[in-house]
């Protein structure tokens, strides 16, 4: 019984971000990489797309206004697009911003935000979580 607690306490303490350290947290970044990297290579394999942009490749050179029509439309729909996406997200990075340096609690702010808002996004942010707290006690 005493050692199912410790072997609780050491997985919970493996996984607090609090605990973990910067060679820890480089590793699981790696081992994410390597099976994203292997996923997308048996995909690729598996959906037969080299074949398919080879095949893709030889439509363009052979039918080049189709071609050119293509890339003209897709490049004029994604204008909008790209505009609304740097408008959200704009607005999303000034809220924040101005919410952590205008509420005086910077720090306090700052973790919560790390820890809660960040790390839906990229993993990386517990490397950059360790050195904020190394840098600012």
């Amino acid at each position: 019984m005493c050692t199912n607690d410790t072997q609780s306490m050491d997985h919970s303490q493996r996984h607090n971000p609090s605990t973990m350290s910067t060679e820890h947290v480089m590793d699981l970044v790696e081992q994410s990489w390597g099976r994203f990297v292997n996923l997308v290579s048996r995909l690729s394999r598996l959906l037969h797309l080299r074949e398919k942009w080879e095949q893709a490749k030889i439509y363009a050179q052979e039918h080049p206004f189709v071609t050119l029509f293509t890339l003209v439309m897709l490049g004029m729909c994604s204008v909008p697009i790209m505009c609304f996406m740097a408008f959200a997200f704009g607005t999303l990075f000034l809220t924040f911003m101005g919410f952590l340096f205008v509420e005086g609690e910077q720090r306090r702010h700052l973790n919560l935000f790390i820890k809660y808002w960040y790390r839906l996004f990229c993993p990386v942010v517990l490397v950059v979580e360790s050195w904020i707290n190394h840098i600012l006690p």
